[in-house]
């Protein structure tokens, strides 16, 4: 009898313990239900038009901030006077028709969109050569505040013109530029500001050829009428090249030659280390030559083996 009671009461206990589990788990359904009449909301019963920019007052632009990040410096063409830099900029903008009551919508305070659905600022790299790739698997999405603030931030890699001056090679510093701004929007429609630049160098690697000595920006107004006028945010790049490689590279084999060429002449003429010394070093002193010229390090490598 008193197992008995005891089973139900260890039946009745596990039953309740499963109910109450089964109501505390958070509905998976719901959640996704809760976003998908939010989209609904602020799309299609909407109509919202990704074609007209989001200004409330005719008479005041739309503040648009760039924050500008680089990953790192990819290569510096000296031949061609061109630098290639791994960037991730980030542009943030505030768009009345997106606005929401998180309460509404179980509390939601954030979704992210697909770029198409939405307004998008055409800001991009004015002095980039060639487009600008992204560096992304997929298209990245824009994250949508309850407030109706937008953040928009991508990996693109830009190849911009550099003008290097190689008088003090290989102790050179050179300073090249990166031009963001908007196609099509003037300054009355679009405000364009630049934030802080004091955190665009927290995830760059190091280059193992160039050091990185300042990064700053400014803004420049381009007037292209007496009623239109752009602007430009450059983007200063100070870049000193490292010395201790190009040391390694010349001045260490200079110094070797500077040793064995008084040896090699100072050897009796019938001696055969002379002939042999003198075949060895060959190759010694051609590597800086044909590094100098620009030949490719699998050409340097089968002059070697020819040699």
């Amino acid at each position: 009898m008193r197992r008995s009671r005891l089973a139900d009461i260890v039946t009745l206990t596990v039953t309740v313990a499963g109910i109450v589990l089964f109501c505390a788990a958070p509905s998976h359904g719901q959640s996704y239900k809760v976003e998908s009449d939010l989209h609904k909301a602020l799309f299609k019963d909407s109509n919202y038009d990704t074609g007209v920019i989001p200004i409330v007052d005719s008479t005041k632009p739309l503040k648009v901030q760039l924050f500008l990040g680089m990953n790192y410096l990819l290569d510096i063409d000296e031949k061609q006077g061109m630098m290639t830099a791994a960037l991730y900029p980030s542009l943030s903008w505030t768009d009345e028709r997106l606005k929401w009551e998180p309460h509404d919508y179980d509390n939601l305070m954030s979704i992210s969109v697909l770029p198409e659905k939405l307004w998008m600022p055409d800001v991009q790299v004015f002095n980039s050569v060639g487009a600008a790739s992204a560096d992304t698997l997929h298209s990245p999405k824009v994250t949508v505040f309850s407030n109706g603030t937008l953040y928009h931030t991508f990996g693109l890699v830009s190849r911009t013109p550099c003008e290097l001056n190689l008088i003090s090679f290989p102790f050179d510093v050179n300073t090249c530029f990166i031009q963001f701004g908007s196609w099509s929007e003037p300054n009355r429609r679009i405000e364009l500001e630049l934030q802080d630049t004091t955190q665009s160098l927290a995830f760059y690697g190091r280059h193992p050829s160039w050091k990185l000595q300042n990064f700053t920006a400014q803004a420049n107004d381009i007037i292209i009428s007496d009623t239109e006028t752009f602007t430009e945010l450059s983007i200063s790049v100070r870049v000193a090249r490292k010395g201790s490689y190009y040391y390694r590279l010349f001045v260490a084999p200079a110094a070797v030659c500077m040793f064995v060429i008084p040896v090699i002449h100072f050897l009796p003429p019938s001696s055969n280390e002379k002939l042999t010394l003198g075949n060895q070093s060959y190759p010694l002193y051609q590597l800086p030559c044909h590094l100098l010229m620009g030949v490719s390090n699998a050409e340097v490598c089968s002059c070697l083996q020819e040699d």
